[in-house]
């Protein structure tokens, strides 16, 4: 990581290098380790806006597809509503799974998956 590199990031010197948290392994936590070091620093004042810069950005595109699939008639509108339909799954329980737990149960070994 290194220490001036959000005033360099700002600059548009800094390399990825120095934004890493290379003590956080990327397979533990992926974010912390690509931008840990520019997480860790303290912002420029006259840069604190661009932090926040995308807030609620995926509240309001949350909200936006929501409005969409609920309303679309389609497949995607189809199968949005039956995704939210908790009831009928909790009534249906694994049964419409049966069909489908039966054929793996006859499978005798992986070449007979075809």
């Amino acid at each position: 990581g290194g220490a001036g590199a959000v005033g360099a990031f700002f600059d548009g010197t800094a390399t990825a290098e120095q934004l890493q948290d290379t003590h956080t392994s990327a397979c533990e936590d992926a974010y912390e380790h690509v931008c840990g070091t520019f997480l860790k620093q303290r912002l420029p004042k006259d840069k604190d806006e661009w932090l926040f810069a995308f807030d609620g950005v995926k509240s309001r595109i949350e909200d936006r597809m929501r409005n969409l699939l609920s309303s679309n008639k389609g497949n995607a509108g189809r199968l949005y509503r039956a995704c939210l339909d908790k009831e009928s799954i909790d009534h249906a329980g694994a049964a419409p799974l049966a069909p489908y737990l039966e054929a793996v149960s006859l499978l005798q070994n992986a070449s007979a998956l075809g």
